[in-house]
This record gives C-alpha cells, sequence and structure tokens, in this order.
C-alpha cells in the first residue's frame, strides 16, 4: 500500500512538471537548539549541565511546497519538536550527578518535557486588502508518530560521603519509552496548527507587523503509554512508592509563538527588526541586508547570524560560539526555490 506522504510526493512532482499549474516548487530545511543550560555537544549523551539556565528548545523542519495560484501555496512538511523546562536546581543536580561531583546537599526537582515527531500537509493563503495590509493564513493537517509528554516533581539529596538518593512523583506519556527501557507502542494521533501574519506597509520603506506561529496546536493521540506514581532510587524501605502503568488518550500542545517584526528599506539596503518569544526563550534581532548578504545580532542571548539570499537560494547560520563544542544557541536554515514560466 502506498503512503500518503510517497503519494503526495508523486502529486508534487506530477504538478511541478506542467507549466500551467504550478508558478514555483520549493524547498526548505531548518534545524535549532537554544539553551543556556547545555552546550550543543553535550544533547546527545552526558548532559553536562551549569545551573544558569532552566529550559532546552530544540527541533527541525523539512519540506516542500509549491504556488499554484499567485496568492495560494500547499505543501508537506516534517517536523521534530522538543520542549524541554526545568529548575535551575533540577539542570545541576542531573548533569552534575553524572560526574560524582555535587556538592552535598538537598536538591528541588521539577522537570516537563513535550515533544513530537510528525509529518504534515499545509496550504497558505495570502490577502491584500486597501493596498496596505497583507494577511497570510497556514493551516496545517498533522499526522504524529512520536511523542512524549510528561513532568517530575520530587527530591534529590547528596551525602558527605557522594551517596545519593531521589525520590520524585512521575506522570508521563509516551510511544517510546525513554526512562525505563519498557516495550514500545506504535502510536498515531491526528490535529491541526495554524500559523497568522499580518503586516502593515506604511510606506514604500517601512513594512511592520505581527505574525503567531503554532496557534491552536493540538494532536490528539490515542491510546498512548502512561506511566504515573512515584520513582525512587534507591527504593525506600517500609515507603508506599508505587509507579503505575496504562494506556490512555491524550491531547498534546504545543506553545504558541507570537513575533513582532519591522523593516526599513532605504535605496538598496534593508534594516530588519524582530522580537520573539518563544516560552521561556525570547530573542531580539536587528539586523541588515545589503548586496544579497545579512548580518544580524540577538540581543539577549548574544547569538550572531550570517546569511546569504538570492531568487534562488537562501542559507542563514545562527551561532553564539561557532565551535559546537560550546554552543548553547545554534540554528541552521537552507531554502530554495524554482520558478516556472
Amino acid at each position: 500500500m502506498i503512503k500518503p506522504c510517497y503519494l503526495v510526493i508523486f502529486i508534487l512532482i506530477t504538478l511541478s512538471t506542467s507549466k500551467s499549474q504550478a508558478e514555483q516548487l520549493g524547498f526548505y530545511f531548518d534545524a535549532h537548539l537554544n539553551s543556556p543550560a547545555s552546550k550543543l555537544n553535550d544533547v546527545i549523551g552526558n548532559w553536562k549541565s551549569s545551573s544558569r539556565g532552566d529550559y532546552a528548545y530544540g527541533g527541525a523542519r523539512m519540506g516542500s511546497w509549491f504556488k499554484l495560484k499567485s496568492n495560494v501555496i500547499f505543501g508537506i512538511e516534517k517536523r521534530i519538536s522538543h520542549y524541554i523546562d526545568f529548575t535551575p536546581e533540577t539542570a545541576f543536580f542531573y548533569g552534575q550527578l553524572e560526574e560524582e561531583s555535587i556538592p552535598a546537599g538537598v536538591y528541588g526537582l521539577d522537570l516537563s518535557v513535550n515533544s513530537n515527531s510528525t509529518e504534515s500537509l499545509f496550504v497558505q493563503y495570502e490577502y491584500v486588502f486597501s493596498g496596505k495590509y497583507l494577511v497570510k493564513l497556514k493551516a496545517y493537517g498533522l499526522i504524529g508518530n512520536l511523542v512524549q509528554i510528561g513532568r517530575i516533581v520530587g527530591e534529590g539529596e547528596v551525602g558527605v560521603d557522594d551517596s545519593y538518593t531521589y525520590q520524585y512523583e512521575l506522570d508521563y506519556q509516551y510511544g517510546e519509552d525513554y526512562l525505563f527501557d519498557k516495550p514500545s507502542l506504535a502510536t498515531k494521533g491526528y490535529g491541526h496548527s495554524f500559523d497568522v501574519t499580518l503586516s502593515y506597509r506604511y510606506s514604500n520603506s517601512l513594512v511592520f507587523g505581527f505574525a503567531l506561529e503554532d496557534f491552536f496546536y493540538r494532536i490528539y493521540w490515542s491510546p498512548i503509554n502512561q506511566d504515573r506514581g512515584c520513582v525512587a532510587r534507591p527504593s525506600p524501605e517500609g515507603t508506599l512508592c508505587v509507579l503505575r502503568s496504562q494506556q490512555v488518550s491524550k491531547t498534546q500542545q504545543l506553545p504558541h509563538i507570537p513575533t513582532l517584526f519591522g523593516r526599513y528599506k532605504f535605496e538598496s539596503t534593508e534594516l530588519e527588526f524582530k522580537a520573539v518569544d518563544r516560552a521561556r526563550h525570547d530573542e531580539i534581532w536587528i539586523g541588515l541586508k545589503a548586496d544579497h548578504l545579512e548580518l544580524a545580532l540577538e540581543g539577549v542571548n548574544e547569538v550572531f547570524k550570517i546569511g546569504y539570499q538570492s531568487e534562488p537560494l537562501k542559507v542563514e547560520w545562527s551561532f553564539d560560539d561557532y565551535r559546537h563544542q560550546k554552543a548553547n544557541h545554534w540554528q541552521i536554515s537552507l531554502a530554495t526555490q524554482w520558478a516556472f514560466q
């Protein structure tokens, strides 16, 4: 049986060869990590964390689209989203415990995870009214295949002899178990999400606006595994600490991402401003574009961006340290498109 994603790819290829139907065909890829508590090099493997951060956000998107009309775009997308929020004490306890170098004391533990992997079809519609306002509405139909949703709240204690204990309450929903290596469950979820952009052209030189990404993001999972109850190491004697497992239905939400932006163009140079609120991760960008080149600085996290953009190609690299083993913020973006006459 042909999978739906392969069928869509076939349709895209067919449409791209028809000059009367498809005006443009494009491809894009974007991967990013933002975490003041974890280095890019330590995300997989031992997580040597400092106590100065309280989140780790990462993800990747890869997709293809075609423009059927001047204001309508259809496409497919593969996406991974990963949100982890925690207290600095939790980051310090978890990261340093692996090194057996954590000072004696009691540490509060509080961590939540919200992650998934999806495939989607999307349609984007653009509408201009009064000659100055541009509205973009992008709607996704989502198919989810990997999911992790959970939270732990508890306490860890380190003795003067470097011994340690911890106990926490757990509520964890998943398909594949990353905590206890239990048998995996093939999961499927179906849902929707929307992106909305409104921009206003004040003059031929000045444009500003507002965008909202992942608005009303919902995936409805059924069934997925759930572990709920108490976890302790070592197992305490004489204390009731029980972890129960079952299969449940779950509705997953991702944080919506509002953005304010503005562009001012003078002659062949363009000045850009952008402010982004991604849950605990904030960004304020100021950039300059000239002769297809882009340079930008993000002031909150001290991130630098360099890029190149022409009609068929766009490449961007953002980093707080060009050495990946020392970077806390890193993003690579690539996009290309072809026009059909």
